[in-house]
Parts: C-alpha cells; sequence; structure tokens
C-alpha cells in the first residue's frame, strides 16, 4: 500500500511540474479583418490665436513688349508682379516660373520680339 501512495504522489508530482511549465509559441497566426471604426474622440482644446497677416497685394500682369496677343500669329510676354518682384514663366528646359531680376532682356515671342530693361518694383521700359 505504501508503494501505491509513493507511486501516487510521484506521479502527482510529475504532473504538477509538467502542467505549470511555460507552454510552447506556436506560429504565428494570419491577420485578420480590420474592425469597425471607432467613436470619434472629445474635442480637443481651441488654440491660441496666431499673428495678424499682412494686408493682401494682389498680383498683377504686367506685359513686357509692345503690341496686341492674335493667336496664333503674335503671343506678347508678359509677368506677373507680386510683392513687387517680376516673375515670368521661362519656356525653355519644360518650362518654369522664375524670378526676373533687374537688368535688360530680348525676348524672342512669336510676331513680338523685342528688347526690354527691368527696373525696380516691376517696371519696364522697352
Amino acid at each position: 500500500m505504501r508503494l501505491l501512495i509513493l507511486t501516487m504522489f510521484l506521479l502527482g508530482l510529475i504532473a504538477g511540474i509538467v502542467g505549470c511549465s511555460e507552454p510552447e509559441q506556436g506560429p504565428q497566426g494570419v491577420a485578420g479583418q480590420t474592425g469597425a471604426t471607432g467613436p470619434q474622440g472629445p474635442r480637443g482644446d481651441t488654440g491660441a490665436t496666431g499673428p495678424a497677416g499682412a494686408d493682401g497685394q494682389p498680383a498683377r500682369v504686367v506685359q513686357l513688349c509692345p503690341g496686341v496677343t492674335v493667336y496664333p500669329s503674335a503671343f506678347v510676354e508678359v509677368a506677373l508682379c507680386i510683392n513687387n518682384q517680376l516673375y515670368a514663366v521661362y519656356s525653355a528646359n519644360g518650362g518654369f516660373l522664375t524670378h526676373i531680376l533687374p537688368g535688360l532682356y530680348n525676348s524672342n515671342a512669336i510676331g513680338s520680339a523685342c528688347s526690354f530693361t527691368v527696373v525696380d518694383s516691376c517696371l519696364v521700359t522697352n
């Protein structure tokens, strides 16, 4: 009988030790579907008031060469005066907007080629 009790005790001890061991990590399962969107969170605090903006100054069109555009035979080049700086589209190399600094320029526009001088504050003379 003692042997039976001792055997049962040892089996119980072994079962307890095996049952308390760390389980083995299985393979990662596939990702599940995305769940429904949750409710919107509470409204945040109102931020501080930003600084006052500068007075607006609209862009104006400045004609670079004399004449009138008459499609498709004459195209008079123009530029934009933005914040007292002259900008125009340069058509070479795919075309891009560029700042036109004061100086002497030549236009080869179709039917309205000319030379012009840009001075400060978007002023143009021919």
